[in-house]
């Protein structure tokens, strides 16, 4: 769908097949156009990632298909500076035991220049990508370690690839629960900023948080924003500001009274801003109290605000945890986080 500055609709496009299609992430492209990836089922064996390319009315200009015979998806995708695409996700078609991190390159006609797999014996998969200014990629995702007591909790993976795929070194960041990371941004020092979510050790509670390595993914500091944590919260995006910093969004449950102790099982988006030394500048809680909302993506406008989005639903009355079907949902931004 494209709004307009206001919000209002535009135009809307259906693309795939008869069966299950969706795309998990949508870029504007440099010639106006758009740029979708995400995973078939129509068009899968069984399912593949899924690349479509458009025009600025959202017309097909072209489509493709990759992966092997069994499960590839795609979660991220960037223009590259020779004017192909790069994705991200998983797969389980190739590697090694368990799914992968899987990571394509094209030409800007959808055709396959290469692809990579990074991972262990656990379930491993990509959640962002980006091109560096050596002309390489850094992506970062979840690496899955089995381990006999808690089973299976998921850590900070981050990969740094040459022009070509090629590894050129991989780090993992262990967690006493589970960190799952949202996005990286190179910094002006040519080292990485990473953003996402850490669990508590006794499950009670997650926080944002934050990690800065240097350029050779070496560990520069971590934090965990104390003032960002709920026992459901979950960032799922982020993005760099015009003042060097970042803002990360997604939800957390919304909760009852007190004397319940319990969450109402709706959710409200979450918003924070972010210096570049990691420290908390706002956050923000944006909801209505019969809704389900959360924010998936975001990015900074023209006036230095910001647009969220992601999907809403309404609550049945009556019903705590029951949803009429999800619309997408887009929000505004001022600077400071308050919602036009």
């Amino acid at each position: 769908m494209k709004t307009d500055e206001n919000g209002n609709p535009m135009w809307a496009r259906t693309y795939g097949g008869s069966q299950a299609d969706e795309a998990r992430a949508v870029r504007e492209t440099s010639d106006g156009g758009y740029i979708l990836a995400g995973y078939t089922d129509s068009f899968g064996d069984p399912r593949d990632v899924y690349l479509v390319k458009t025009d600025a009315d959202g017309g097909v200009l072209w489509s493709g298909t990759y992966g092997g015979e069994g499960v590839d998806v795609a979660v991220d995708v960037q223009e590259t500076a020779d004017g192909g695409y790069v994705l991200a996700g998983y797969t389980r078609s190739f590697g090694a035991v368990d799914f992968d991190m899987y990571v394509v390159k094209t030409d800007n006609q959808g055709n396959l220049e290469w692809s990579s797999t990074f991972g262990g014996t656990g379930w491993d998969e990509a959640v962002a990508i980006q091109e560096t200014s050596d002309g390489g990629f850094i992506v970062v995702g979840e690496y899955d370690i089995p381990r006999s007591v808690t089973g299976y909790l998921c850590d900070v993976y981050l990969v740094k690839t040459d022009e070509q795929g090629n590894l050129v070194w991989e780090k993992t960041f262990e967690g006493s629960r589970y960190k799952r990371m949202c996005g990286v941004e190179e910094t002006s020092d040519g080292g990485y900023f990473l953003a996402g979510t850490h669990g508590s050790p006794e499950g009670l509670t997650s926080v944002v948080y934050l990690l800065k390595t240097d350029a050779d993914g070496n560990l520069d500091w971590e934090k965990a924003l104390e003032d960002v944590q709920d026992p459901s919260i979950m960032m799922y995006a982020m993005c760099s500001t015009s003042d060097g910093g970042y803002v990360v969004v997604g939800s957390q449950l919304r909760h009852g009274p007190l004397w319940l102790w319990l969450p109402n099982f709706a959710r409200d988006i979450v918003a924070a801003k972010i210096t570049e030394d990691g420290d908390l500048v706002w956050r923000k809680t944006i909801g209505s109290r019969n809704a389900d909302e959360t924010a998936s993506s975001v990015l900074q406008t023209d006036d230095g605000g910001y647009l969220l989005a992601g999907t809403v639903a309404n609550v049945v009355p009556g019903f705590q945890g029951l949803y009429f079907p999800s619309d997408a949902y887009v929000v505004q931004l001022d600077s400071d986080g308050n919602p036009l």
